[in-house]
């Protein structure tokens, strides 16, 4: 699935910056319930972020999510497996864009991800809410590869027939 038209993503974006600390934990912890394996390791990458950038991720992460439910797609379960298999896939294709002569082409990696659309939404929220002090490029270029392997997460957890589930929102 490519997702070309993100203003359904904007749209969540802006929605959940609206609303207050209390509704936005509800939510957060509504999306931990139903993909238990793809927050823990979201919440899991707070080392790896200054502390506003780490935030955003989970924001863009539940951002991403309700965007999708709000045109109507529900969601299985992220595995285990399915995390580890995708977060490999990343990290060679960065590994791979890395090592070419020109070096890491955030341009070509755009080329190469399933919904570059919503990658490039989501990255430009952060970019937007994030001072340089607390993201360098190292950090923003992680933070690409975590919102790749994201978007495609829930494109391969989309449920459809039997396996549909209701997703809260």
């Amino acid at each position: 699935m490519q997702i070309e038209n993100i203003g359904w993503l904007q749209q969540a974006l802006i929605n959940l910056d609206l609303v207050n600390e209390v509704a936005y934990q509800k939510t957060v912890s509504e999306l931990l319930d139903e993909q238990p394996h793809l927050m823990g390791f979201l919440f899991n990458l707070e080392e790896e972020f200054a502390e506003n950038p780490h935030e955003l991720l989970i924001r863009s992460a539940v951002a991403f999510q309700q965007s999708l439910v709000s045109i109507g797609l529900n969601f299985k379960t992220v595995t285990p497996t399915l995390l580890e298999e995708v977060i490999a896939q990343k990290v060679d294709l960065f590994n791979a864009l890395d090592s070419t002569e020109e070096g890491f082409n955030e341009q070509l990696l755009f080329h190469k991800t399933s919904s570059p659309a919503a990658v490039q939404g989501l990255i430009a929220y952060i970019d937007q809410n994030t001072m340089d002090t607390e993201f360098d490029a190292a950090a923003r270029n992680n933070m690409l590869l975590i919102l790749s392997a994201l978007v495609e997460l829930f494109e391969e957890a989309i449920a459809t027939g039997d396996e549909a589930k209701p997703t809260h929102t």
